[in-house]
């Protein structure tokens, strides 16, 4: 068997003994091709050495190394092969396209040597779904002894070749379309943000920041080199930036003139706390609340619980989609989004699905039907259409929940009715199956639970969170009552709403005063308009760590933490949704909030405010109550970072 090494020459270009490492072996013996180190790159203080290319074992005796391995490069002694070391560019663990004898194209050590980044081709291969990393830029720690990146971009499908890491950014040149985009392949899916041929990525989390000049892509840019003035890029084409310029093979990208990334301090304690009020409801002359296919629901807003739809129904088959839906604006705020979790349908059998409630003759109640299509075999319009009729008398004809709302979207249809002693309720099939997911029979003569507008509140708290002051009014522009978690950054603050959207407004912490409201981009799929897998609609509490570039928070009924990556310089959210980890159930937060290495979250059952430790990415220890005053139950609590 062949093999290969690095070697060290002296200033007289004599070779040295000291760096004497055999590579050997081939990534896929089914793949074959010629053992070869295909880039490597050394630590500014020259104590580490990294190298991708077709191998499979180095030094001797030989380890395993599959296609990169990190060497140790002493001042003193000889090269040795570093502890450090990976199974994920292994041929087992991979599923690359078999015309690749390396799929690695390139590595560069950050200026400090502490990490590193690899590129790669090998076509999409499944992406994020198979574990594969081809068609990716990753970052890995350099002592890590850990066998996964720190992150990875996927392209789609895409290849990148170049790589130069400075402090700021990690640059990358290729044939790539898209950066975060790792659900679909050769087509931009949920999230992908558009990156032609160059891009640059938050060194912290991958996720595309906003430079974006563009270059005709070619086979792609192979060799990218950074200076202290700007970017070189090596490239087989002769247009790049924006709007495009003749450069034939090479062209400076000067710093001068750039963007400067601006800080983004971490919130400290004692602060204000700004909380938004939940909404309060009144009971509105509700007759009937009955959740399709799902357990009860309490609102504990002061309106009517949902029940059961087991005492009114005569046949239907359930299902549970584990967490709400976005909701549209038929939707009353006093409506449990819950109800959208699960759903009664009819497959098809004889009878028809049919729901009866007795109310007295005479009576005029309003009917409220809710739906919601959350089935991904259903998400085309036409895939699911059905009637509806109220008495015998057709309310909904042809009714398709996609074409009305959108697909995984709440809706609801009010209709009048004059009640004849029983208010019945009969589904029929035109295509696929009918489906209900909440009734409401409300008494005509009220308006039905009406909702209280929400109230921005601020609230000093000391250094270990405790109130020391009593609540004050902030701000009443807006309905605070309808958002849906919220974080604060250098004036800018993001929250959810309930129709599954994530927005912005400017807020000035001292008069608490906001700007028009603007959407933050998810890049929705510009063919099927799906959504990056993000709950905005069922968020409880948000918050944004500045140590590790992640959007963490939770979910209604739900006892994990969750977190995605997010970069405020672009506002670029990571398409990917992560498990965080916790040692504390956060199944009923009621808004939270990061300042001083503390979580600090309200409860929807007990009204306390509650700090816990979080560093490292994680909320460990135990919980202390820091105010039981039963009122820290709100949308969101959010907290200035300067």
């Amino acid at each position: 068997m062949r093999s290969y090494g690095v070697g060290e020459v002296s200033g007289v270009g004599a070779v040295l003994s000291t760096v004497n490492v055999p590579f050997t072996g081939v990534y896929d013996p089914a793949l074959g091709g010629t053992t070869n180190i295909k880039r490597f790159d050394v630590t500014a203080d020259g104590s580490k050495l990294v190298a991708v290319g077709n191998f499979s074992t180095v030094g001797s005796p030989p380890q395993p190394r599959s296609q990169i391995a990190v060497l140790d490069t002493p001042t003193t002694g000889s090269a040795s092969v570093d502890s450090w070391a990976t199974n994920r560019y292994d041929a087992a663990h991979n599923d690359c396209a078999g015309v690749f004898d390396t799929f690695m194209r390139d590595v560069d050590f950050s200026p400090d040597g502490s990490h590193f980044a690899v590129t790669a081709t090998g076509a999409y291969a499944g992406g994020v779904f198979s574990g594969t990393l081809c068609d990716t830029t990753t970052r890995w720690e350099t002592n890590s002894t850990g066998n996964d990146p720190t992150w990875a971009d996927y392209t789609g499908g895409d290849t990148t070749y170049g790589v130069a890491v400075t402090g700021t950014a990690i640059y990358t040149g290729g044939h790539m379309r898209w950066q975060n985009n790792p659900f679909q392949g050769d087509q931009a899916g949920p999230g992908a943000v558009p990156r032609e041929g160059i891009a640059a990525l938050d060194p912290v989390n991958g996720l595309p920041l906003s430079w974006n000049p563009g270059r005709t892509r070619g086979v792609g840019a192979q060799a990218l080199y950074a200076t202290a003035t700007g970017l070189w890029v090596g490239s087989d084409t002769d247009k790049i930036g924006a709007p495009r310029e003749t450069h034939s093979r090479i062209a400076f990208m000067p710093l001068a003139g750039g963007k400067t990334i601006a800080a983004v301090p971490a919130a400290t304690l004692p602060n204000d706390l700004f909380l938004a009020e939940r909404t309060s409801c009144s009971s509105g002359g509700v007759l009937y609340r009955v959740n399709g296919g799902g357990p009860a629901i309490a609102q504990n807003d002061g309106s009517p619980d949902w029940t059961t739809d087991d005492a009114y129904r005569n046949t239907g088959n359930s299902s549970d989609w584990g967490s709400p839906a976005a909701v549209d604006s038929t939707v009353p705020a006093c409506t449990s989004p819950e109800i959208f979790r699960t759903e009664r349908w009819d497959d098809g059998s004889d009878p028809e699905m049919h729901f009866g409630f007795d109310v007295p003759a005479g009576t005029q109640v309003k009917v409220r039907l809710y739906f919601a299509d959350r089935y991904s075999g259903t998400s085309a319009v036409g895939s699911r259409v059905f009637n509806v009729s109220i008495d015998g008398v057709p309310k909904l004809t042809n009714f398709d929940i996609n074409a009305a709302a959108g697909h995984d979207r709440g809706t609801m249809r009010e209709f009048l009715i004059t009640s004849d002693g029983t208010i019945d309720i009969d589904f029929g099939h035109v295509t696929e199956n009918p489906l209900i997911n909440g009734i409401e029979i409300i008494d005509a003569a009220g308006n039905g639970p009406q909702a209280s507008v929400g109230k921005l509140l601020r609230r000093p708290v000391d250094v270990n969170g405790v109130p020391t002051a009593l609540a004050t009014t902030a701000n009443t522009a807006i309905d605070w009552s309808l958002v849906r978690g919220a974080f604060l950054l250098n004036g800018n603050l993001y929250y959810g709403l309930g129709d599954g959207g994530f927005y912005a407004r400017t807020f000035n912490k001292t008069t608490a005063a906001i700007g028009a409201q603007r959407e933050v981009n998810l890049y929705d799929d510009p063919d099927t308009g799906e959504r990056i897998p993000f709950a905005i609609a069922n968020l409880t509490g948000m918050f944004y760590d500045t140590a590790t570039h992640r959007l963490y928070y939770t979910q209604s009924g739900d006892s994990r933490l969750f977190y995605r990556y997010f970069t405020p310089e672009s506002e670029v959210v990571g398409a990917q949704e992560f498990l965080g980890n916790s040692s504390v159930d956060l199944s009923t937060v009621s808004g939270m909030t990061l300042a001083s290495g503390q979580v600090l979250y309200g409860s929807s059952v007990d009204g306390a405010l509650r700090s816990v430790p979080f560093s490292g990415g994680a909320i460990t220890g135990t919980p202390t109550v820091v105010s039981n005053d039963n009122t820290w139950r709100y949308r969101a609590i959010f907290v200035p970072n300067n």
